[in-house]
């Protein structure tokens, strides 16, 4: 794909390209992945530049897989994620059905609480609007719409909000200790259910488990589905985090609740002083990780 569009230039043509995803692909990845060929041409002299990533989202979407996910919608473990990136990662969003004024609501409060920079369109939008337009270089890099996720803002912000305009509460959580990994399994489970801390729409943060003491962990839910997930970052890393920094989105969330709940899972005093090597005996019931390489 990236190819074909740099032969193009190469032989000297110019204007807009639309290139079309799957609808299951991962935006970020692929924008990543567009930008790096694209920098490559820079060598040839080929000037290629990505100007927007537009999403096309349906607000019953959003509802199904993020607040209100239907019986068995549990057992799909990606479309929430897949659907919670596409709106993170984008310059550009498009709104596709058309649900009443209360659904568009909530669904434009997530929208933007995901991803406060982007642009949301309608589709009549887009057929009265020229929306590539203006200093497009200042939309892109991949790298640079990744810091404007709307976690990574919070994370900047260092605030916990309960926001009345969009309905949508965001919860900053932070703490340098590591995670018991059992306690931690068992609050996930018993204690961040809606009927406890209100809906948990989307959730994502860097995380250290005690029993993966040399690994820092991704941690990213949508809807139902909570996974924790290996990052490349080593624990010593200076770029690293200490410890924990999350952020979750939702409607109606108990900010005190959460918190006490994720506070009870951190090492205590006694258990941090038995170090790594005590650590390691600690229960911990998540799937395996694989076996990082740090360098």
């Amino acid at each position: 794909m990236a190819e074909e569009v740099l032969e193009e230039a190469r032989l000297g043509r110019s204007g807009h390209t639309v290139l079309a995803l799957e609808a299951d692909a991962n935006p970020m990845e692929v924008g990543l992945v567009l930008e790096a060929q694209f920098e490559s041409g820079l060598s040839e002299r080929v000037e290629v530049e990505l100007i927007h990533l537009v999403s096309v989202v349906k607000c019953g979407d959003v509802l199904r897989w993020l607040v209100d996910p239907a019986p068995g919608d549990g057992d799909d473990l990606d479309s929430g994620e897949r659907l919670a990136v596409q709106i993170e990662f984008a310059t550009s969003i498009v709104i596709a059905d058309s649900v009443p004024h209360d659904i568009l609501r909530v669904a434009l409060g997530l929208i933007k609480s995901l991803n406060p920079t982007a642009a949301i369109l309608s589709l009549a939008d887009i057929c009265t609007r020229n929306w590539v337009r203006g200093d497009t270089r200042t939309i892109w890099p991949a790298r640079r719409v990744g810091r404007t996720m709307g976690w990574m803002l919070a994370l900047s912000s260092s605030r916990s909000v309960v926001d009345p305009r969009h309905g949508v509460d965001t919860l900053v959580w932070r703490d340098p200790r590591p995670f018991h990994s059992g306690r931690l399994s068992e609050m996930i489970h018993e204690d961040l259910r809606p009927e406890r801390v209100g809906r948990i729409a989307r959730s994502r943060g860097l995380t250290q488990l005690a029993t993966r003491s040399s690994s820092v962990g991704s941690w990213h839910s949508a809807g139902d589905n909570l996974s924790l997930q290996p990052t490349d970052l080593a624990t010593w890393s200076p770029d690293s985090p200490a410890g924990q920094e999350l952020v979750f989105f939702g409607l109606g969330l108990n900010l005190d609740r959460i918190s006490d709940a994720l506070d009870a899972c951190l090492l205590t005093g006694p258990e941090l002083l038995a170090g790594p090597m005590g650590w390691s005996r600690f229960p911990d019931p998540f799937p395996i990780w694989p076996e990082a390489h740090h360098h």
